[in-house]
């Protein structure tokens, strides 16, 4: 008699076939001891489930119980009838059922093989404290990953309508409390609903200058509380990646890690996280991050058009954007890195920033560089620069339309136009040269003195190379 698979695509982990559905019990003691591995789930048409308890041999399968998580079964899928949570902790074991902390699993690929290959509840992965590696899903549904974090302070209402003089996008706020903040080790976390936590907003801590004298990267509603300050407890050190079906995994709450290698990641949405480490950290379609903070390179690449957002975020390294075509919701948040470029744009066609800004670029270097035939379209916000270099290198045959944009602050660079670029519908341009006065713009046609000319224009409300 011949058994069936009923899913032709198999699900792989490690080598060894995870989450199967099979027309009966015949067709579940037919799989192949090579293809078995403890902890296994394999589903029937009937609508049980089964799982590989201690061992490989068929007396190991142990039916699941219904337990609030069952799957239905139709002719094409199966998915939860109901919201899961699975939990992952370093005292876990992927032998377990990783429904609760007490029988967690150990890893975080374990709790993706978990998953059917469709699924339409709400499922939410939560990450105990300590070091994790990554891990590739190959289902396609609703999906969360959280990382744990402590509270250690509570945080009162942000002062003088939070606004710090000369910044876009950054706000103060008091503590109401002693603890110490510390940039890159807290971060700031609303929860609406104390006592069962289901909204959560995080906020990135911009400095730790004193107790009860802080700042915070874009806004904090003054409606929130309670208001913590929280530190990241669960570690990722190798990518996340999204294999199969639309959309985006959330990650949210967690140390991301590159010190073992480069990441990789494709739908990945990166929300209140600290990312670090010596490898940079490469985001393709799909990917997001906001709230954020990074102290590693990060190099976003986009070969379609997706409407992402890189809000909110302070980037203390390098940070890239390159496109076959692509477009971006905003991108906006804290630029402070001696490296240059601090933000570069550029790849073989236009690149789409519908909002860029505000954004606050500070630390010596140039700010924003645009190459390889890039566009920028920058919609009413407030760009300032109160570090050393230029506000921006506009290369070759590019182009930056701010359509009612403002740039402010101090230079010691002029900004330069190159052979063919253009810029546009600036309303307000206040930068000021604080090396040679009067220096504040460069158009030309060449790397030569005698190629350039220096325009000391104030108020610009459209200026483009002639030609153009």
């Amino acid at each position: 008699m011949t058994h069936r698979i009923r899913n032709s695509t198999l699900e792989l982990a490690g080598g060894k076939v995870t989450g199967m559905m099979y027309d009966n019990i015949a067709a579940r003691d037919a799989i192949p001891a090579s293809a078995r591995h403890v902890g296994m789930i394999a589903r029937t048409l009937d609508g049980k489930v089964y799982r590989l308890s201690s061992g490989l041999a068929n007396t190991d399968w142990v039916y699941i119980e219904n337990d609030g998580y069952e799957f239905q079964v139709n002719n094409s899928f199966s998915t939860y009838v109901a919201d899961v949570e699975l939990h992952v902790e370093t005292t876990g074991d992927d032998s377990n059922d990783g429904r609760t902390i007490g029988t967690a699993f150990l890893t975080l690929q374990r709790a993706f093989d978990e998953l059917p290959q469709f699924f339409a509840a709400e499922v939410t992965i939560i990450m105990g404290a300590g070091s994790f590696a990554g891990g590739t899903l190959r289902s396609s549904g609703n999906l969360t990953i959280e990382g744990s974090w402590t509270s250690v302070a509570t945080l009162s209402s942000i002062s003088d309508d939070g606004f710090i003089a000369g910044k876009g996008c950054q706000k103060a706020f008091s503590e109401a409390g002693s603890s110490s903040l510390v940039e890159g080790t807290h971060f700031v976390m609303i929860d609406d609903y104390p006592e069962y936590p289901i909204f959560k907003n995080s906020y990135i801590l911009r400095t730790s200058a004193s107790p009860g004298n802080h700042i915070l990267v874009n806004r904090l509603p003054l409606s929130s509380t309670p208001v913590y300050a929280a530190t990241w407890d669960t570690t990722i050190t190798s990518q996340i990646e999204k294999r199969n079906g639309v959309g985006h995994i959330p990650v949210k709450y967690c140390h991301l890690n590159s010190d073992a290698g480069a990441w990789f990641t494709g739908g990945v949405e990166i929300t209140g996280c600290k990312l670090s480490g010596a490898n940079i950290f490469y985001m393709y379609n799909g990917s997001n991050i906001q709230y954020s903070i990074s102290y590693s390179e990060v190099f976003f690449r986009s070969t379609s058009s997706n409407n992402n957002s890189l809000a909110s975020n302070l980037f203390n390294n390098k940070f890239h954007i390159e496109s076959s075509y692509s477009s971006l919701n905003r991108v906006s948040g804290v630029f402070n890195t001696t490296e240059e470029p601090k933000f570069s744009i550029g790849g073989e066609a236009q690149i789409e920033i519908r909002e860029l800004g505000p954004c606050d670029f500070e630390g010596a270097g140039k700010c924003i560089e645009l190459y390889s035939n890039s566009k920028v379209i920058q919609n009413a916000q407030k760009l300032t620069c109160s570090g050393t270099g230029s506000l921006a290198h506009i290369g070759e045959n590019c182009s930056w339309q701010a359509q009612n944009a403002t740039a402010s602050g101090t230079v010691t660079a002029p900004m330069i136009l190159n052979d063919g670029s253009h810029i546009s519908g600036m309303t307000y341009f206040s930068l000021v040269n604080t090396s040679v006065a009067g220096e504040d713009i460069k158009v030309g046609t060449g790397s030569a003195a005698s190629a350039w000319a220096d325009l000391p224009l104030v108020n610009i409300t459209s200026l483009a190379r002639a030609g153009r």
